[in-house]
């Protein structure tokens, strides 16, 4: 059985966010995901604000999971190759519904995401990699992998193409990607 919580500020969760029932009333208050550990997000949940800026962490939703978000949606890895990974826990995917003017998304590594078709407009993820089986369910809305520019490292552990700590991003480039590889 479910009941109501009315947030009078930001809520930092440190590991797992589970929703079953029950009314939020967030009042303009956002969930932070706080720590480098791996988290679970399991049901689906209405947000106000829903905030991860943790680079190398790892969020996993569950199947067939919506998580709408209305005010605020930050989600950011790092630049220097910890990305913040949004992936499914299983192979049905999970979709987010914003309602958000303008979200903030980059440095992402997402895999089984949809943007629902109630979205006001596709999810643009600024140099984040596409790690596949996103946008599979028949929605309106998408995810939109902005084409970046990456460099090859000079530094490269390997000369495989396919070895992410071989670029600049820590990833292997999107087919929409430029890549530069320097002289020498």
């Amino acid at each position: 059985a479910g009941g109501a919580v009315t947030a009078t500020g930001d809520w930092t969760v440190n590991r797992n966010w589970t929703y079953t029932s029950g009314t939020f009333t967030w009042n303009n208050h956002s969930v932070v995901l706080a720590t480098t550990t791996a988290a679970q997000i399991r049901g689906s949940a209405s947000f106000y604000g829903l905030r991860c800026t943790v680079p190398g962490k790892v969020l996993s939703f569950e199947n067939n999971s919506v998580q709408t978000v209305s005010g605020v949606l930050d989600l950011e890895g790092g630049s220097t190759g910890s990305l913040l990974t949004l992936n499914g826990i299983g192979i049905l995917g999970w979709s987010i519904n914003s309602t958000v003017g303008i979200p903030t998304l980059a440095y992402l590594n997402v895999s089984y995401g949809n943007v629902s078709s109630s979205s006001s407009a596709n999810l643009t993820a600024l140099t984040s990699y596409d790690a596949g089986s996103n946008n599979t369910k028949s929605y309106t809305r998408n995810w939109i992998f902005d084409p970046t520019t990456i460099l090859w490292k000079t530094t490269a552990t390997s000369s495989t193409w396919d070895t992410g700590s071989n670029w600049q991003y820590g990833y292997v480039p999107n087919v929409t990607d430029s890549v530069t590889v320097p002289t020498g």
